[in-house]
C-alpha cells in the first residue's frame, strides 16, 4: 500500500515511508526533538527541538533521510 504519494516533493521520505519507515512529528521530550524518522532498525534521523513550520520540517526530514540512504545503501 502506498502511504505517501509526494514522490515529487518529497522522494527520499517517500520512499522512506512507503517501505516501512516511520516519520514521527510532534515534539519527543526524552529526546528534545520534534520529529524522529525510524525504521525496524531503529532511529535513522533526528530533527531539532523546534520548527517554524511544518513544511521546514518535512523539508529538513527530506534532507536527513536523503543523507541516511546515500550512507546506508
Amino acid at each position: 500500500m502506498t502511504i505517501l504519494k509526494s514522490a515529487n516533493k518529497y522522494p527520499a521520505m517517500t520512499d522512506f515511508i512507503n517501505n516501512d519507515g516511520r516519520l514521527e512529528i510532534g515534539y519527543i521530550d526524552q529526546l528534545g526533538v520534534s520529529a524522529i524518522a525510524v525504521d525496524e532498525g531503529g532511529t535513522v534521523w533526528e530533527g531539532k527541538k523546534s520548527y517554524e513550520s511544518l513544511e521546514a520540517a518535512l523539508e529538513d526530514a527530506e534532507q536527513g533521510i536523503s543523507e541516511w540512504i546515500a550512507e546506508n545503501y
